[in-house]
């Protein structure tokens, strides 16, 4: 891994620090405080109030993140994940999140006689709707800043890695800092192996890896909002650590080993698309490419 500038370092590890304090600190406090008053909330709204209370400390992180990458680096939120080198791919995103959200549905299926309707009524689940929309938008996007793309832009600054093997350290370091806020999360906590663990850094490894491939961050950013929307809208579990009034619910969480390989399969066939359209870069391409060995 190449150091190359020291004050975009200094800069990237300022808005690092603001963001873990304003996660960490800070939006515990704002949860409990919106917890209090939501005592006064309706009945039909306790639910959505949980759901929000545990989402606080990721939306004050993106407002920090909004904030400290203006006033420190001087940048914003959408070149952090386009890396200002092309425009914002909506579109690209959006088809990766159906493509997504279709092979969780399909692998739901594989596990139709442990799922239930939720327990919750039908105006609670609609009242989930948009607020999931607009709160996994600023939660995903929060993560994906804090342990891909803020990392990557403090170890090569406004350059990105030219080669796979160059990209590895960040690659490896990024499915680290995935891994460790994971680490509460109750299939974590209730395994006695560390293969839950090797699911999260390989979640985070990979999303890097696609990342670098495609030359910025909206493929894992869509991958990560439609995992959580579908996860807090269709098919929520048992002992969620994000709590909702999801339209079904399933008995058990997904065997660790098929998860590992759900990982695999989802990324593989994302890699695929994203070649395929022509948004992976040719040093990322692992076809023969007789015509881009002198690119730089």
């Amino acid at each position: 891994m190449e150091w190359r500038d020291t004050g975009e370092t200094a800069k990237g590890m300022g808005v690092l620090l603001t963001a873990l304090f304003s996660w960490l600190i800070i939006g515990p406090l704002a949860a409990a405080a919106f917890m209090s008053a939501a005592k006064h909330f309706p009945p039909l709204l306790s639910a959505l109030s949980g759901y929000i209370a545990v989402n606080i400390p990721h939306i004050m992180m993106f407002l920090s993140f909004v904030i400290s990458l203006r006033l420190i680096m001087k940048t914003g939120i959408v070149k952090i994940i386009t890396g200002g080198r092309h425009p914002l791919r909506i579109s690209y995103a959006l088809q990766i999140a159906v493509i997504y959200i279709v092979f969780m549905a399909a692998d739901s299926l594989l596990s139709v006689q442990t799922i239930s309707p939720g327990s919750a009524s039908t105006a609670e689940k609609l009242i989930f709707i948009i607020p999931v929309l607009l709160i996994t938008l600023v939660q995903a996007l929060a993560e994906e800043i804090l342990f891909r793309a803020l990392p990557l832009r403090i170890a090569y600054g406004n350059r990105r890695p030219e080669k796979i093997l160059e990209g590895l350290p960040i690659i490896l370091m990024t499915g680290i800092l995935f891994t460790l806020p994971h680490m509460r999360n109750p299939e974590v906590a209730a395994s006695s192996s560390l293969l839950p663990l090797l699911y999260y850094f390989l979640w985070g490894s990979l999303a890097m890896f696609l990342a670098l491939a495609a030359d910025g961050f909206e493929a894992p950013s869509a991958m990560h909002m439609a995992n959580n929307i579908f996860i807090a809208i269709a098919v929520n579990y048992e002992a969620s650590p994000l709590p909702t009034a999801s339209f079904f619910i399933s008995g058990s969480v997904p065997s660790t080993l098929r998860s590992i390989a759900g990982s695999v399969i989802i990324f593989a066939v994302i890699y695929i698309f994203s070649l395929r359209r022509g948004e992976v870069l040719p040093q990322y391409s692992f076809r023969k490419r007789a015509d881009t060995r002198y690119n730089s």
